[in-house]
């Protein structure tokens, strides 16, 4: 027979103490007493247990990001292209934008000059005035 885990032993008290009409929060209690665990351990083993229960021994207990799947060659070859290909709409977009700027900069520029001469001489002729 195979040796139980902690949370055997834990699931098997606490429904043990259950049965018996032991509310649920006593028999962490005595569980945690019994054992010398905190009680959040007893309730972790307790549900950890009840869990791999209820949804069966097919679970992999793992969580969070899946593993990697291997890469081939042609994989590897593919996602290399993809980079570069975003690596040269990226080039393009900012030549894009650089002349955007550029004309927008060229505009306000034939704006300063075309009205440069007309507002220097009206400064010319306030200062003129106050002579």
């Amino acid at each position: 027979m195979a040796k139980m885990t902690e949370a055997e032993k834990v699931y098997t008290a606490m429904t043990d103490l259950m049965s018996g009409g032991t509310s649920m929060a006593d028999a962490v209690r005595k569980v945690g007493a019994n054992t010398g665990k905190k009680e959040g351990a007893i309730r972790a083993n307790y549900y950890n247990h009840k869990k791999k229960l209820d949804v069966g021994a097919t679970t992999t207990g793992r969580r969070g990001r899946p593993k990697a799947e291997e890469m081939t060659v042609d994989g590897a070859l593919a996602q290399a292209r993809a980079l570069l290909e975003q690596a040269v709409t990226g080039i393009d977009r900012q030549l894009d934008d650089a002349k955007a700027e550029l004309d927008a900069a060229q505009a306000r520029y034939d704006q300063l000059a075309e009205s440069g001469n007309d507002r220097k001489a009206e400064l010319q002729q306030k200062i003129k005035a106050l002579s």
